[in-house]
């Protein structure tokens, strides 16, 4: 039996952790913050440290700086969002993994059995079918959405990550939770520029975009800003989903909304209107015609 031993300053999360363990059929130990840590770890010999980064007298990245200098052995961080950042330094340290707060009871297993070398559970997958932090190249399994420009509604329909500089990956929202405006403003404040989707979910997410493009025309509440960026991002969204996978017949059609959509919404500008027209009367033509393009690109 594998012993564990849980790092946690919140008692009553830190029970919850326990219990979830134990029956899952590890041998739990708990301390309550990672100075208790290192005195239980001078003592005792544990298979893995499930340890949460923001604590008090000794926080997470720096036990883990301690047990890979004095007693190496698998570290599993549990991170809430406002600590996302600090997961950098973390991988830099030799964290195994990472686990976000809040996190579903399978995603937890199924990092604690990678960094025990357990095999995985076939009747216990991970949200999505993917452990909360894994390595990828950022073009073969996700593709990313500009943390800038990203559309959150009242439940989002995918599983949401973050790609550190390490080329980890971190979960850090389920398919049906919402991710608050206040949550993107903390990200982008940390430096953190793009949100990543799994390659499945970023055609629902270009439907998404492309419904609320149909709708912007008819919405003359929204400023014409405010449309024009929107527009903005959903080409760069379709472009990039162009860029990444072969063109298909749906991405066609996707691409003749996403038009319609844009010539919906230069249709508000007299301004754009009246030139093209000043341009029809060009006596070249050819000229004319080229400068129009160029406009209308």
């Amino acid at each position: 039996m594998s012993r564990i031993l849980v790092v946690e300053d919140d008692a009553s999360f830190r029970g919850v952790i326990k219990k979830l363990l134990e029956n899952a059929g590890y041998a739990i130990s708990e301390a309550g913050d990672g100075k208790e840590a290192q005195g239980i770890l001078a003592l005792e010999d544990f298979d893995l440290v499930v340890s949460d980064i923001r604590m008090p007298n000794l926080n997470g990245i720096e036990l883990l700086h301690w047990i890979k200098k004095t007693k190496p052995g698998p570290v599993i961080l549990m991170t809430g969002f406002s600590e996302i950042t600090e997961t950098g330094e973390a991988i830099e340290l030799g964290a195994d993994g990472f686990i976000p707060k809040p996190f579903k009871k399978e995603d937890l297993l199924t990092q604690i059995r990678v960094a025990l070398g357990e095999p995985a559970a076939s009747d216990a997958p991970s949200a999505g079918g993917q452990p909360a932090t894994a390595k990828t190249d950022g073009e073969s399994e996700f593709m990313k959405i500009p943390i800038e420009d990203f559309v959150s509604g009242a439940k989002i329909p995918y599983n949401i990550f973050l790609k550190l500089p390490s080329g980890q990956v971190v979960k850090i929202a389920y398919k049906g939770e919402d991710i608050s405006l206040d949550r993107i403003k903390a990200y982008k404040t940390r430096g953190l520029n793009n949100l990543w989707l799994k390659k499945e979910d970023f055609g629902e997410y270009v439907g998404m975009n492309l419904k609320i493009a149909r709708r912007l025309g008819q919405a003359s509440f929204i400023s014409k800003e405010k449309k024009r960026n929107f527009l903005r991002h959903t080409g760069e969204v379709i472009l990039e989903k162009l860029y990444v996978d072969h063109a298909s017949r749906e991405d066609f059609d996707d691409v003749k909304d996403y038009t319609k959509s844009v010539l919906s919404v230069i249709s508000e500008h007299d301004d754009i209107f009246n030139l093209l027209d000043l341009l029809n009367e060009h006596a070249d033509h050819l000229y004319a015609h080229s400068v129009a393009v160029s406009m209308y690109s």
